[in-house]
């Protein structure tokens, strides 16, 4: 393993894996973050902000650039799209542009060998890695989604569809093997106390940042990590534990949610909603005279419109997969779940499986 490159790490997941690869793999270590919040968790990179890489250029320079950023395929550009039904704004794209130029100028002129992202549909990750592809420049995308919820993927060359993983579903039994014989048993998971404590002081840093309205902090970041919204989803998780849902999946159609601003659904689907895809299954289970059951996804708290023979379930995966008589879902990691069990499972969108699924023709279930 090469333990001398020269280290670039852009916005890190909430723990210090990029740190721990760092340690392994390189001489120096310098980040670009899109907020000065980010540095709890890359203590020993020297910082840079991406809001002064972008500054470093004018506007005037990134112009002839910005037709090249309205070709990419970033989660920006699918919410844009999709969400607000618009294209990209020249003063968007300029403002890619000028970072995408201001990055370039960064990793040459620091000799840059390798870069480590997380999740790269992040639109200043992709233009990272498009820059990292033009220059023959190696990078590492870690993504915390696909085998939770003890494992973090590193892959070299995306994540989700994207990713080099040809997961098969002969695997399964290897992972519940190892598992029985308790071969890997973590220390910490992503949800310990340790991670929640520097997830908070993270919230709290880049709340001060936003309130005081700093430069520091990206533009197009989608998400302004409002210590509400996270209080939120645990009085959610709390009250979720003390109410399930009594009905069974049993003999009919289970269609596992995805959240719609997920990656998975904007960038890796042909839905524009959640709404859209139950009215697809509903009436699919309906011409097959079946009745549909829906679980949503545990951070989903949207309404919906649902037909008579549509009702919502909760408990484990594996257990609603069981007595299903088939299960559809976009690109969700609980289709691992789902192949543990003899249940047809149908892929609503680009999979990163590949195996004993079906991937949907929406045009013939329509019909």
């Amino acid at each position: 393993m090469k333990t001398d490159h020269i280290i670039l790490s852009l916005d890190p997941m909430y723990s210090p894996l990029h740190e721990k690869i760092a340690k392994l793999t390189s001489v120096k270590r310098f980040s670009i973050t899109s907020c000065f919040a980010k540095k709890i968790y890359l203590p020993s990179f020297q910082q840079y902000l991406a809001v002064g890489i972008i500054d470093s250029v004018t506007k005037e320079d990134a112009q002839p650039y910005q037709s090249k950023m309205a070709c990419m395929n970033t989660y920006h550009h699918a919410y844009a799209s999709k969400v607000e039904g618009r294209a990209l704004s020249d003063e968007e794209l300029n403002y890619m542009a000028r970072f995408y130029l201001g990055l370039k100028k960064f990793i040459l002129e620091k000799g840059i060998s390798l870069l480590l992202v997380h999740n790269e549909s992040r639109w200043y990750h992709s233009v990272a890695l498009e820059l990292c592809r033009e220059l023959s420049i190696p990078y590492l995308v870690t993504e915390q989604g696909l085998i939770r919820p003890h494992t973090t993927v590193i892959d070299s060359q995306g994540s989700n569809a994207n990713s080099r993983i040809e997961f098969d579903c002969n695997s399964i039994g290897n992972l519940d093997l190892a598992k029985e014989k308790q071969l890997f048993v973590p220390k910490n998971t992503h949800d310990s106390l340790k991670s929640m404590f520097y997830f908070l002081l993270f919230l709290i840093i880049f709340t001060i940042e936003r309130i005081n309205r700093s430069r520091s902090v990206v533009r197009y970041m989608h998400n302004n990590y409002s210590l509400r919204k996270y209080a939120k989803r645990i009085v959610n998780k709390i009250l979720k534990k003390k109410k399930s849902s009594p009905q069974s999946s049993e003999g009919a159609v289970l269609l596992l949610l995805q959240l719609e601003n997920d990656s998975q659904f904007l960038l890796h689907s042909p839905f524009e909603s959640n709404q859209e895809v139950i009215d697809l299954v509903s009436d699919f289970a309906k011409k097959n005279h079946c009745k549909l059951a829906l679980k949503r996804h545990p951070l989903d708290d949207g309404t919906y419109s649902l037909a008579e023979h549509v009702y919502m379930v909760d408990g484990k995966i594996t257990e609603l997969a069981k007595v299903a008589k088939m299960v559809f879902t976009i690109n969700s990691s609980a289709s691992i779940d789902v192949l543990r069990t003899n249940t047809p499972l149908i892929l609503l969108g680009t999979p990163f499986i590949t195996g004993k699924v079906l991937l949907a023709d929406i045009a013939s279930i329509r019909s």
